[in-house]
C-alpha cells in the first residue's frame, strides 16, 4: 500500500485523516464498553491495606500528553498489555520483531499482566530501547474509582513490576482511554504524566484487518504522533500489521522512539 509522501494540505486529505479517526476511536470506544461491563461484573474496587501513596515531583512540561513536538520527525509506537482472560495474553511475533528491527518502542504493562506474563515483562524490560510505562493494576476504568483508588491503581503497578527486578516510567496509560480530570490530578501528585495519543489504530476491532491498521496509521500519523497498539492478543491483526507499518513509516522519514525522547522534546516548535 503506497502513502504520498508530502502534507495532507487539501481539505479531502483532512476528512480522510479525520474519518480514519473516528473510525479508529469507534473500534476502541467498542472495547471500553466491553471492559466496563467486564469490570462491572468483577472485583469491586478497594485499596489494598498497605497501600501508600507518597507525593512525588512532578518534572513534566504538559498533565496529559497526546503527541511530541510537531517539528521533529519523531514518532512513538506504543502498545498496551492488558490483562486477559483469553491465552496467550503477550505477542511475542511483535516484541520479536520490533526486536530483529531494533526499534525502540513503549509498553504500558498492567500490574495483573505483569504477574501472569513473567516472561513477556522478561523480554519487553530486558531489551535496552523498550521502555516500560504503567497501565494500572486491574486495568480498570478510572471515571468509575475514586481518588484514592487511582493512586493505588498507580502505584500497586509500580511496585509489581519493580518488585520482580525491573524500572517502569513515570509514564501512565489510562485504561481504555479513560482519562477524567481527578486521574489527571492524581497521577500529577505521584510524579507521574498521563500519556494519550493522537493516532489510534483500531486493532481491538474484529472488524479491523492488516491492511485496514496499515492504511489507518499511514494516514493519520504526523510529526510527533503517538500510535496506540496491543501487544496481548487483544490488538488482532497488529502482528500482522507491523511490518508494514514500520516500512511505510520508514519511507516516509520518520524516526521511532520512546514516549520519553517525545517528552524531552516537547517545547521544539
Amino acid at each position: 500500500m503506497s502513502i504520498p509522501h508530502g502534507k495532507d494540505s487539501s481539505a479531502s486529505a483532512v476528512d480522510r485523516r479525520t474519518l480514519l479517526q473516528l473510525a479508529g476511536t469507534v473500534a476502541l470506544g467498542r472495547a471500553i464498553g466491553l471492559g466496563a461491563a467486564r469490570s462491572a461484573r468483577g472485583i469491586t474496587p478497594s485499596v489494598p491495606s498497605d497501600a501508600t501513596e507518597t507525593p512525588r515531583p512532578y518534572p513534566f512540561p504538559v498533565e496529559i500528553l497526546y503527541h511530541g513536538s510537531r517539528a521533529r520527525r519523531e514518532i512513538a509506537l506504543t502498545f498496551d498489555a492488558c490483562p486477559r482472560k483469553e491465552r496467550p495474553e503477550f505477542s511475542t511475533e511483535i516484541a520479536n520483531y520490533l526486536q530483529r528491527e531494533q526499534i525502540p518502542a513503549t509498553f504500558f504493562i498492567s500490574g495483573l499482566w505483569a504477574e501472569h506474563c513473567q516472561d513477556g515483562l522478561k523480554q519487553l524490560a530486558e531489551t535496552p530501547y523498550f521502555e516500560i510505562g504503567l497501565h494500572g493494576y486491574h486495568h480498570w476504568k478510572s471515571s468509575e474509582l475514586t481518588e484514592q483508588v487511582i493512586a493505588s491503581e498507580i502505584e500497586r503497578t509500580r511496585s509489581t513490576i519493580a518488585q520482580m527486578g525491573y524500572h517502569p516510567q513515570p509514564f501512565f496509560r489510562p485504561p481504555y482511554g479513560d482519562c477524567p480530570p481527578k486521574l489527571v490530578k492524581v497521577a500529577k501528585s505521584l510524579g507521574v504524566l498521563t500519556v494519550m495519543w493522537d493516532v489510534v489504530s483500531g486493532d481491538p476491532s474484529p472488524r479491523s484487518t492488516a491492511d485496514i491498521l496499515e492504511h489507518r496509521v499511514l494516514t493519520l500519523t504526523r510529526n510527533g504522533s503517538i500510535v496506540i497498539m496491543h501487544v496481548n492478543n487483544g490488538g488482532i491483526w497488529t502482528a500482522q500489521a507491523i511490518p508494514a507499518i514500520v516500512a511505510g513509516l520508514r519511507e516516509r522519514g520518520f524516526q521511532f522512539v520512546s514516549v520519553g525522547q517525545l517528552v524531552k522534546h516537547f517545547d521544539e516548535k
